[in-house]
């Protein structure tokens, strides 16, 4: 008959990722979150994690957050480097050095390193509480 899934719907994979990076808050950042480490976590093979993710791509989106908060809060801590902590933003979690917009006149404009600044201060004192 084969084994049960490993994930019953784009809701239980983002719980279960979720599960994974507060094991990584918990454990005070000794890894970097990444899909691998995620498919460890599970005792499942990056194979499973990787065809969920590309079967179903909206549980990309629903795990961004949650990626972004680990490498942003293990950035700060000084637990990981911040350079690939960068990479990986812009790459897995959308985020992007400027806003660029298609149509004249638009009034979007790039955070200034102030807001910036707060905007990271107010992740990292969400997630110590």
């Amino acid at each position: 008959m084969g084994r049960p899934p490993i994930f019953k719907s784009e809701e239980d994979f983002a719980d279960k990722f979720s599960k994974y990076v507060d094991h990584i808050f918990e454990s005070g950042f000794k890894e970097v979150v990444s899909y691998k480490g995620f498919a460890d976590f599970l005792g499942c093979t990056s194979r499973t994690v990787y065809g969920y993710i590309m079967n179903h791509p909206k549980v990309k989106e629903m795990t961004r957050e949650p990626y972004a908060d680990v490498l942003v809060v293990g950035a700060t801590k000084g637990a990981y480097k911040t350079t690939p902590a960068i990479f990986t933003l812009k790459n897995r979690c959308g985020w992007a050095d400027k806003v660029e917009s298609s149509s004249i006149g638009d009034d979007n404009k790039v955070a200034t390193a102030e807001e910036a600044k707060e905007k990271i201060l107010k992740i990292v004192e969400a997630r110590n509480g």
